[in-house]
């Protein structure tokens, strides 16, 4: 997952990223004498919960065996019952307050970045699986997008794997910036115009993951939009210039626009065995020739693969 990447992952199941840490207090009766403490604990939600109910028992079952200690067990089990019920954002803060008690800074920008690239994969993933697949172009497209802001720190053949997988966020829209959920959007929306057009159920789909972001559906419309006029626009100037590359390619060998394929296999060859090095040799100077005999190779590769395309 995008936060397990980027994140310390859980000492105990090592799978979920460290969300959070709880602070519980342990309780030891040794008869004459007592021990308490304060037990850290970190680790994702899941095995916070349960280490805290470890920490429960253990204390239920050993705290009561001095007469000051079973004087103070039942405070430090009420201690322990009030950690299962904090909130994710005091568990956050206590993880932070742990790694500045050894010298770290809060990961306040790498947790940020971490959601963001969550929801980010999540959001090109989920308008990509729109029309029931992925395209090539689609898993591409979310791949690029995603690796650029991750600053290549992610690699695009698992940015793929996570796409092609429906990829489901972990991290809450609500509490990553509104311009970041805005750049999660904006990259769906690419997404949704790689494979070359926007299909019904991908601006279905767009709306919801606008919603979703908390993203007014007036905004979500207009960012669609802009996409799809960009895409647009490079449509009509890769056309143009395409069919500039044609009209070069047809003054080069000499054809005009009703040449067919058998027609234009002769004139390339006439023009090849006139302008070819080889034949040229004696004459010293071949770099005229080298330039020439390229220049028709590509025009003949270009009027061919017109022809095949409008086939």
């Amino acid at each position: 997952m995008v936060e397990s990447q980027l994140r310390a992952r859980c000492p105990h199941c090592g799978i979920a990223p460290v969300q959070g840490a709880v602070k519980c207090w342990i309780i030891r009766g040794l008869v004459i004498f007592f021990k308490v403490g304060l037990a850290p604990e970190l680790g994702c939600e899941a095995c916070l919960l349960k280490r805290i109910g470890a920490n429960f028992l253990a204390n239920f079952l050993l705290g009561w065996w001095s007469v000051t200690s079973a004087i103070l067990t039942p405070f430090v089990l009420l201690q322990n019952l009030f950690q299962i019920f904090t909130s994710p954002r005091i568990r956050e803060r206590n993880f932070k307050e742990l790694l500045a008690e050894v010298g770290l800074s809060a990961p306040s920008e790498v947790i940020e970045t971490a959601s963001f690239l969550d929801l980010i994969v999540a959001t090109c993933s989920g308008i990509a699986w729109a029309d029931g697949s992925v395209t090539p172009e689609e898993a591409a497209m979310a791949a690029r997008i995603v690796a650029r802001f991750s600053d290549d720190f992610l690699e695009e053949a698992e940015i793929r794997k996570w796409v092609e997988s429906r990829y489901r966020a972990v991290a809450d829209p609500a509490r990553v910036d509104l311009l970041m959920r805005l750049v999660c959007l904006h990259a769906g929306a690419l997404v949704a115009v790689s494979d070359g057009s926007v299909s019904p159920s991908e601006r279905k789909v767009f709306g919801q993951y606008a919603d979703w972001l908390g993203i007014p559906r007036n905004v979500a419309d207009e960012i669609l939009e802009k996409v799809e006029g960009m895409l647009d626009a490079s449509s009509r100037g890769r056309a143009r210039w395409e069919d500039e590359e044609v009209r070069r390619a047809r003054r080069i060998l000499g054809v005009d626009e009703n040449v067919g394929p058998v027609e234009l296999k002769r004139r390339y060859r006439e023009l090849i065995m006139q302008f070819h090095p080889d034949l040229h040799a004696s004459k010293g100077d071949r770099s005229y020739y080298d330039r020439k005999t390229a220049e028709i190779n590509w025009a003949y590769e270009v009027l061919s693969r017109s022809m095949s395309m409008a086939g």
